[in-house]
């Protein structure tokens, strides 16, 4: 029931019914808005390289389930610890010579590159 005004004046009260059908509109209305304040930070984040690496990992962590292509912590240290041994292993005659050092590091890239391809050397993540 409205209260009456403080000068004594009749108050006027105006209402707004909708039928069945502008119920609807109104309830999709609010339906459609609530999912669009769910969906757009999520289409944020799957847009976000970064942060999808970082879900693929942390859901790796928790399950200890594999994810092909994501590289976690320990898996980039084995990779890069392998190809660190290869090519100690080979150093040391190609480093004896006169041109050794920029040889070296041009042969350490393509000699890697292909072991990489051919499967030689086990690629990051397990693939």
């Amino acid at each position: 029931m409205p209260r009456l005004p403080v000068d004594g004046k009749k108050v006027v009260e105006h209402r707004i019914t909708f039928g069945t059908k502008e119920r609807e509109l109104l309830q999709d209305l609010a339906t459609s808005y609530r999912i669009g304040q769910v969906f757009e930070p999520s289409v944020d984040l799957l847009k976000d390289a970064s942060a999808l690496y970082a879900l693929g990992v942390i859901f790796e962590v928790i399950t200890g389930q594999d994810i092909p292509g994501v590289i976690t912590p320990g898996e980039a240290s084995d990779f890069w610890k392998d190809i660190y041994e290869f090519n100690k292993r080979n150093r040391d005659e190609a480093a004896s010579s006169v041109t050794g050092g920029t040889r070296l590091v041009i042969q350490d890239f393509f000699t890697n590159l292909a072991r990489m391809v051919s499967g030689d050397i086990p690629r990051p993540g397990g693939d």
